[in-house]
């Protein structure tokens, strides 16, 4: 980043002195940028290039579709909105970009009419194409939630259950409703640094939610050991753990004592990025991933479990 800053100062300096020409110097960088998927590094170009040329809508274009990118998604909007009124950036890509920034925003009627437009421009093998069929459904589902909203109450669970510490991915046990597991920073007693994470559950008693209780030691250790999901009859407990943030191997708990968990065979890879899996049945697994050969960023995986 620190190269990319200098860079623009450079380049900042060199359009003060020459002028025009190497705004396209500036321009030509960013879009190389925007090329390789840099949308972090391009976007303080376009910034830059969007406050010498306001009416330059193919700057516009870019600059929301790197807001859109970072997650500047009201920005990108109005960016987004002022390039697909000119005839020459009202493509497939803007319209496209705009609607996903709807989406994001949760204006799903506009993001329906702008996915619409999108799948009338770009061509049958635009491999987008499936994909906003789906956005489309998405958009429809959310404007029902929407209509449908219901009151709820958030509660903290109390002092039994939550500590100075994080208490985290909590799992409603499959056979006991009134039973609650989850994963929780452990303190050393001398040092207020997590020694580890480790998997606890509590069960309610009434109005009253119980003291948290650890797992047995077979599971839990000094290391970090975060609760995934159950099987669908709650006897097979699937977690994550690792001596480190970063790396890791899931397994199975069947509760069979002085049983060892063992590792859970299926095609999940926490080194490739496999992470928080779903067991909707015993035989179908649900993971996100961000391994290569995806839309950008996580996904969501499944994997059909065929002859063991």
């Amino acid at each position: 980043m620190r190269f990319f800053i200098s860079l623009l100062c450079l380049l900042c300096s060199t359009v003060w002195l020459a002028g025009q020409p190497s705004l396209r110097a500036v321009k030509k960088t960013a879009e190389l940028l925007i090329k390789e998927e840099k949308y972090g590094q391009a976007l303080p170009l376009f910034t830059y290039l969007e406050t010498g040329d306001p009416g330059d809508v193919q700057v516009k274009k870019m600059l929301g579709i790197c807001q859109f990118h970072q997650n500047q998604i009201p920005a990108a909007i109005r960016n987004l909105q002022a390039a697909v009124i000119h005839k020459k950036t009202n493509d497939e890509d803007t319209n496209w970009y705009l609607a996903s920034a709807y989406h994001a925003d949760h204006q799903f009627e506009k993001a329906v009419d702008f996915y619409k437009i999108f799948l009338k421009k770009a061509e049958e093998k635009d491999p987008r194409r499936p994909a906003t069929k789906e956005k489309i459904l998405n958009c429809a589902f959310g404007q029902r939630n929407t209509i449908l909203k219901k009151e709820i109450i958030v509660e903290n669970l109390g002092g039994t259950v939550n500590s100075a510490g994080d208490e985290f991915a909590p799992v409603i046990s499959p056979n006991h409703e009134n039973k609650i597991y989850f994963s929780a920073g452990v303190n050393s007693p001398k040092d207020e640094k997590p020694q580890g994470v480790q998997i606890f559950f509590t069960t309610q008693n009434g109005e009253k939610w119980m003291p948290a209780q650890p797992l047995s030691k077979n599971v839990d250790s000094t290391g970090r050991e975060i609760l995934l999901e159950f099987d669908e009859q709650g006897q097979k407990m699937y977690f994550f753990k690792s001596a480190a943030a970063s790396a890791g191997e899931i397994l199975v708990n069947d509760f069979q004592l002085p049983q060892k968990p063992t590792p859970f065979k299926s095609p999940l890879r926490v080194d490739r990025g496999d992470m928080t899996i779903c067991l909707p049945n015993d035989s179908t697994l649900i993971f996100a991933s961000n391994r290569a050969g995806g839309f950008g960023g996580f996904d969501l995986c499944f994997s059909v479990l065929k002859d063991g």
